[in-house]
């Protein structure tokens, strides 16, 4: 599978953010952080008023997003790689930063993402299938 340019640039960040949280045993913080920042980032208003305003310097792009971002992202050194990313002009890859993460995080936890798919019998209904312990409550 082809990578696009954004996965591109998103993997040096985020293989640097998964280090850093590894060794500091906070893989989970970081998640948590790096998922608001990059929702954030993601938002087309925040993208196209923020992220995308030549009027606005590296630092102020970072401080407002931090800004949008509250309380909820008080991690000092979440905050300095987000001050990090932003210095490179790199804000708007943090949705493919985040995900670069997670997947490193997945790997490193030894975590599958797996889908299940129920085939149900011809001619009945999900509705119509009984349902554990539905028959017993019913003849009691």
């Amino acid at each position: 599978m082809a990578q696009t340019s954004s996965e591109t640039v998103a993997r040096p960040y985020a293989k640097a953010a998964f280090e850093f949280a590894r060794d500091k045993q906070a893989l989970q913080a970081w998640s948590q952080s790096l998922a608001l920042a990059a929702q954030v980032a993601g938002n087309a208003d925040v993208g196209e008023r923020v992220l995308g305003n030549p009027r606005l310097t590296a630092a102020d792009k970072t401080r407002l997003l931090l800004e949008v971002c509250g309380d909820d992202l008080n991690d000092t050194s979440v905050q300095n790689f987000l001050h990090l990313v932003g210095e490179k002009g790199r804000l708007a890859a943090l949705p493919d930063i985040f995900e670069e993460f997670e997947a490193l995080r997945a790997q490193e936890e030894k975590r599958v993402d797996v889908t299940i798919v129920l085939r149900l019998r011809p001619g009945r209904s999900a509705a119509e299938r009984p349902r554990r312990g539905s028959e017993e409550a019913s003849e009691s």
